[in-house]
């Protein structure tokens, strides 16, 4: 069960092998309804809950989506790929003190290379009573490390590993603390403006570092807006809105994402103030 579109796109292999059933927001709001979450849950009766987003500007409530899972005995999965560095800042809600599962890519606001991380909080044994030929049960790290290798993984690509390791060191520095909070300063604060200048902000606003506009009140599609903002050297992406009226190749909304880089944010001096 999840709140992702491409979870259960059929052109996927996620969409192939699994059954998906979704939870959304709330058309007036824009907001993800938790009862809502759960009344689908008690329904489904998943096996397991994805929580996450790639264009949801709000902050995540781990611990009701916890507690949750505990109700009808799913894992809980958070793919927290887009603000995993505001949260190593402590910027966000943490989802490793309440989900199974967390994955993540590093190229993001982690500041890294391209690629991706799967941590847990806590070890568990696995749910499947998968066991080894002694009899022991199989913990859920080694299922997961075999999943990735031999399981998909070819050769590891050591200079990547090496760069995420000085991301990850960037991310336990003062200043990198300082830099996710300028990062939503400045997307509140451009939030703002669109909403000050008629338009459409899903949500009303963005605790994060992204917003997602609904283009219709404009008579503009996704697609003409990042054509024109492409040919003005600005790059954003097409993006579907709640309840959008358009195809995904075409949509109703684009997506706005801030992740400059530490040095141009400090030069350019493109603070919430100017």
């Amino acid at each position: 069960m999840a709140g992702t579109f491409r979870t259960a796109l059929r052109s996927t292999i996620p969409g192939k092998v699994y059954e998906a059933h979704f939870y959304g927001v709330e058309q007036e709001t824009g907001l993800i309804d938790m009862d809502k979450v759960e009344a689908t849950a008690l329904e489904v009766v998943p096996k397991l809950i994805v929580c996450g987003a790639s264009a949801y500007a709000r902050d995540w409530d781990y611990a009701r989506f916890r507690a949750i899972a505990d109700k009808v005995g799913a894992l809980l999965l958070a793919d927290i790929a887009h603000p995993a560095g505001l949260i190593a800042a402590g910027l966000l809600n943490n989802p490793m003190d309440h989900c199974h599962i967390v994955t993540s890519t590093t190229h993001k606001t982690l500041r890294g290379p391209r690629g991706g991380i799967i941590m847990m909080g806590k070890n568990f044994d696995n749910p499947w009573g998968r066991a080894t030929k002694n009899g022991e049960k199989i913990k859920m790290s080694a299922i997961l490390n075999s999943g990735v290798f031999p399981g998909m993984q070819g050769g590891p690509l050591e200079h990547v590993i090496a760069a995420k390791a000085v991301a990850f060191q960037e991310a336990l520095q003062p200043e990198f603390k300082e830099y996710g909070i300028q990062v939503m300063k400045n997307a509140q604060v451009m939030a703002d403006a669109f909403v000050k200048k008629g338009y459409k902000v899903i949500s009303g606003g963005t605790d994060n570092h992204l917003m997602l506009l609904d283009l219709r009140s404009k008579n503009v599609t996704g697609r003409d807006a990042e054509n024109a903002l492409v040919r003005a050297d600005i790059t954003v992406n097409k993006n579907m809105v709640p309840f959008d009226t358009q195809s995904p190749m075409v949509t109703s909304g684009i997506r706005l994402v801030l992740r400059p880089s530490y040095p141009w944010l400090q030069r350019s001096r493109l603070f919430e103030g100017n």
